[in-house]
């Protein structure tokens, strides 16, 4: 029991890092990371696993750093993806590029997700949150828990759409609320869950081609070539709020 009481203590005053970059060229294209770094987590959880091995005996689990390419990942389920609507499988096709490098290393205490995803149009950045839903039924090792999925609670974000805008004087991310009545609700539920995450971050981070004139973020800061956007929010401030990422960049005249 004291053990118990221990690891649920430590998990939940532990943090987790989440940061979000995206990197547009001056055609429009780029790439999205997504990376979660869960260190801390991982050696909060190492602690309370050796107190438990100290009892039981048992070995930590031999350590992982492997990258999983989606490409690969729907060449094998095409049998099951084919028997889909032709909408469904036009947004599977989206996850071809997208690849999933993690770390899992009990001994050292690492746990690391770093997702990637190109895109050749900044405007494809709209369905990028519909595309973990995607993962989450067709990525690997899910299909036992692709019933799961559906029976979980909906996150805010499924009432909310997000659009990315790339002009040669401006970028913006907007996000609109489609249900107002039920995000309000999930966020009235996920208050409390918020509690375990107060020491976890999200930073949002976009690299431009060319110099930035101005930010409407009060967040934002710029890096020093004028390049970048930089913007530190807590889990609380993402999930408050629905805009707590939107922004408007507008770039110098060239």
């Amino acid at each position: 029991m004291k053990i118990f009481l221990y690891a649920c203590l430590v998990l939940f005053f532990v943090s987790c890092q989440f940061e979000e970059t995206l990197t547009i060229n001056e055609d429009g294209t780029g790439q999205a990371n997504i990376m979660f770094n869960g260190n801390e987590m991982m050696q909060a959880m190492g602690e309370f696993a050796q107190m438990g091995d100290s009892i039981s005996g048992e070995k930590k689990e031999k350590a992982v750093d492997s990258t999983i390419y989606f490409k690969d990942v729907l060449k094998e389920k095409a049998d099951s993806i084919s028997k889909l609507s032709k909408e469904e499988q036009k947004k599977l096709k989206r996850l071809k590029n997208v690849s999933i490098n993690y770390v899992v290393d009990e001994s050292n205490g690492k746990f690391k997700l770093d997702m990637k995803f190109p895109f050749k149009r900044v405007k494809e950045l709209s369905d990028f949150y519909e595309l973990f839903d995607l993962m989450d039924d067709y990525g690997p090792d899910t299909g036992a828990s692709k019933q799961a999925n559906k029976e979980e609670d909906p996150s805010p974000y499924d009432f909310t759409e997000t659009s990315y805008t790339y002009k040669p004087a401006y970028f913006e991310r907007s996000t609109t609320v489609i249900n107002q009545e039920e995000y309000d609700k999930i966020v009235k539920k996920t208050q409390t869950a918020l509690t375990m995450f107060e020491g976890s971050t999200y930073t949002y981070k976009i690299n431009f081609p060319k110099k930035v004139k101005s930010v409407s973020h009060p967040k934002a800061l710029l890096g020093q070539d004028l390049k970048s956007v930089v913007i530190n929010l807590s889990m609380a401030d993402l999930f408050s709020s629905p805009h707590a990422m939107d922004l408007k960049v507008e770039f110098q005249d060239e």
